[in-house]
């Protein structure tokens, strides 16, 4: 998962202590403070559209052209999906 992830607005930079599946309960993290909270939320953002940007067709398309910094983006930004569109 190294190197550039072309369209995407980040690099796999913030992928760092990213591996496998992200378990959903972590009692470390939920002693961070607020700053640490966000940094996490931005690597766990950017790791998971670097994945879905990879393995997920339907992503693939909708996302094309697209171009979101997680670090400075909205989440606005990004293309809503409809039920419709996934059925």
């Amino acid at each position: 998962m190294g190197g550039d992830d072309k369209g995407s607005g980040f690099t796999s930079q913030w992928l760092t202590g990213m591996t496998g599946v992200m378990p959903q309960n972590v009692p470390e993290e939920e002693a961070l403070d607020t700053a640490r909270i966000r940094e996490l939320q931005i690597r766990k953002l950017a790791a998971m559209l670097y994945v879905v940007r990879a393995s997920n067709p339907f992503y693939k398309l909708k996302l094309a052209g697209h171009a979101f910094d997680p670090a400075t983006g909205s989440l606005d930004d990004l293309p809503f999906t409809t039920r419709a569109e996934l059925e």
